[in-house]
């Protein structure tokens, strides 16, 4: 599922994920639909590892990646303008 905001052809994505569940109801007239997008499963993280993570000198980008594989969240897409090596943690 995904959902766009805006007017007329100045659309911005907002959302982008899976359709968990849809509820009709007839009074009022509605139709419910609930979404989770992958960010969901980092939520979840500590139920796959309950150890504590210890990252020394590894920069943002590749601590973040290593979280999303934990997660099994794939398919990512970062969006930086510049990463240089002293980005690190």
């Amino acid at each position: 599922m995904e959902c766009d905001l805006g007017y007329g052809d100045q659309l911005v994505r907002i959302f982008t994920g899976t359709i968990v569940k849809v509820d009709l109801s007839e009074s009022p007239s509605t139709t419910t639909i609930t979404g989770q997008n992958a960010y969901r499963k980092l939520l979840k993280l500590d139920s796959i590892t309950h150890r504590p993570l210890i990252y020394e000198d590894e920069r943002a980008l590749d601590i973040v990646q290593d979280l999303c594989e934990r997660a099994s969240v794939d398919n990512l897409v970062f969006d930086v303008d510049t990463v240089n090596e002293k980005d690190s943690l």
